[in-house]
Parts: C-alpha cells; sequence; structure tokens
C-alpha cells in the first residue's frame, strides 16, 4: 500500500532523473545513488541488501517496505 506517481528504472544517474521530475524521496540499494541524491537535497533511503550491508552511510537505512512506509508517514 505504498502509493506512487512513477516508477522509474534502469537509468545510470537516477538522481539527476529524480532532479529533473521533481522527486522527493529516492528508495534504493545503491549507496552512491542514495548520497547522490541527497547531495542535490533529495531524501533517500538506502534498502539494505547483501551487496551493501556492509557499506558505510549516512543516509537512512530501511528493511522492509514497511519501514518504507513508515519513514514516509512519519515526515
Amino acid at each position: 500500500n505504498v502509493y506512487f506517481d512513477k516508477i522509474i528504472t534502469a537509468q545510470t544517474y537516477k538522481y539527476k532523473i529524480c532532479e529533473q521530475e521533481g522527486i522527493d524521496l529516492i528508495i534504493d540499494d545503491a549507496i552512491d545513488t542514495c548520497e547522490d541524491s541527497e547531495k542535490i537535497g533529495i531524501k533517500a533511503l538506502v534498502f539494505n541488501s547483501k551487496i551493501n550491508k556492509d557499506k558505510q552511510t549516512k543516509c537512512n537505512r530501511v528493511n522492509s517496505w514497511e519501514e518504507v512506509y513508515n519513514y514516509i508517514h512519519n515526515l
């Protein structure tokens, strides 16, 4: 039950598309994408995965879509 306007996939520089589209929040498992997004003022959630679980980031992390929902609900 997460509502959205658009899903964008298969983009190299997702933060640029987010900026062009006026997106407020990006959810991704790529830490670089999330950190680049936050640098330009877009909130970002790192969705934990086997690939990124041991990497450090200042971005908020989530483990489930329920956590995403709670994060958005508390904005």
